[in-house]
């Protein structure tokens, strides 16, 4: 990289999977500094998948559904779920 240049963007990451970034200064005479301390960095993705709901407790007038998280979060924390519900005579999914 240019010396004008102080910024890189890795587009050939694969998500989940642990990188480490270093950095040295080259000049013309081939002098090259020591490696800067390194930066460990894990590209975000999607969460894995939760488990399926299981049902809890039910009555006449509720239901009511657990599930466990992700085994993975995708390298961010999860902020909610999204719960769908089918009654079995709608057509929809």
């Amino acid at each position: 990289m240019p010396a004008s240049q102080f910024k890189y963007t890795d587009q050939t990451v694969t998500a989940g999977r642990n990188y480490t970034y270093y950095i040295s200064a080259l000049n013309p005479l081939g002098g090259e500094s020591l490696y800067s301390t390194g930066v460990p960095v894990i590209p975000v993705s999607v969460p894995t998948e939760t488990s399926a709901p299981t049902l809890v407790n039910q009555g006449t007038d509720f239901i009511t559904m657990e599930w466990l998280s992700p085994s993975f979060d995708g390298g961010t924390p999860v902020i909610k779920y999204a719960l769908y519900v089918k009654a079995e005579y709608d057509s929809a999914f």
